[in-house]
């Protein structure tokens, strides 16, 4: 098992926050071409979801899920060209996490002052700790839908 960060960003006026909840409402996600990691999640991994950008919610990691099944589709020499993923378990936060109250203590945070940096690319692996951390930041118990 492992754990991941997958970041949405704002899309010409939705912002990311409105774009997540619009996926995770229908329990699945997708990992694109130019998605970073895609080849190593797998079915019952878990993962965090974060809103980038700066509309409703920016900078906050605001819910969680379980990988449920996974449906890969192959371009050329056989290469993921896109993951359409199917989830279970979904938790939105009562108390999203603002990042910035976190990034000192997260290991995947290398560049503590360009957080941007660390955020790019759709898909970054994170350690169990870190995806605890998180959690327990949360506090209060989240709703499943």
């Amino acid at each position: 098992m492992q754990y991941f960060c997958l970041i949405t960003s704002d899309q010409d006026s939705t912002s990311a926050y409105e774009v997540l909840k619009q996926r995770l409402n229908k329990s699945e996600w997708f990992l694109y071409k130019n998605t970073m990691n895609k080849e190593k999640v797998e079915i019952n991994d878990h993962v965090i979801f974060y809103t980038a950008g700066t509309f409703k919610m920016s900078q906050h990691f605001v819910a969680r899920a379980t990988i449920d099944q996974l449906d890969k589709t192959l371009g050329d020499n056989n290469k993921i060209d896109e993951i359409h993923i199917k989830l279970k378990d979904v938790e939105f936060f009562d108390n999203p996490v603002l990042i910035d109250l976190l990034k000192n203590n997260l290991d995947f945070i290398k560049h503590k002052n360009n957080l941007g940096a660390n955020l790019q690319g759709g898909c970054r692996i994170i350690s169990e700790n870190d995806y605890n951390l998180i959690l327990n930041s949360n506090k209060s118990q989240s709703k499943v839908i």
